[in-house]
């Protein structure tokens, strides 16, 4: 299959699952389909954003090379274009989340100055459920950010 210019290959099942779909139609309806001039079925779009969208399909993991609020929202698009429902919703929590990030790097003036930050959570010294009682984010301008120790429980102890 050429999407955009990149070819991939997989399987019939891939395609199908989390059906029906665009992409699940075409091993199942006779869709009127574009083809390349080998004779592949062509899609005229991004063929990087596919790769992610495939890859969801595989393993019903949205896998993203980076999250950035603009990759994150092209995913997005593409979820919607091709109708794949769990994606979309995978997508658009995705979304929020990153949305939300950027809001914190803002509230500290560094926002799109720093290519990643770190989370500290900060446990009671006598805790021994691994219960959080304050969580940060720590940006490399030096900046923290509370964030909700809710989300978090401590895994490991350093």
């Amino acid at each position: 299959m050429n999407v955009g210019g990149t070819m991939h290959s997989t399987a019939a099942g891939t395609l199908l699952s989390f059906g029906p779909h665009f992409l699940s139609a075409l091993c199942t309806t006779e869709l009127p389909v574009d083809y390349d001039g080998c004779g592949n079925i062509f899609i005229d779009r991004d063929g990087e954003l596919f790769r992610v969208v495939l890859n969801f399909l595989r393993t019903g993991k949205l896998l993203m090379p980076h999250d950035s609020t603009f990759f994150v929202e092209s995913v997005l698009e593409e979820a919607m274009f091709y109708g794949i429902e769990p994606l979309i919703v995978a997508a658009e929590d995705a979304l929020k989340e990153a949305r939300m990030r950027d809001k914190r790097k803002q509230r500290h003036g560094c926002a799109g100055k720093h290519s990643s930050s770190a989370v500290i959570a900060v446990s009671h010294p006598n805790d021994t459920e691994g219960e959080v009682m304050r969580v940060m984010e720590h940006c490399k301008c030096g900046l923290e950010d509370d964030m909700d120790p809710d989300m978090f429980t401590l895994d490991a102890e350093f």
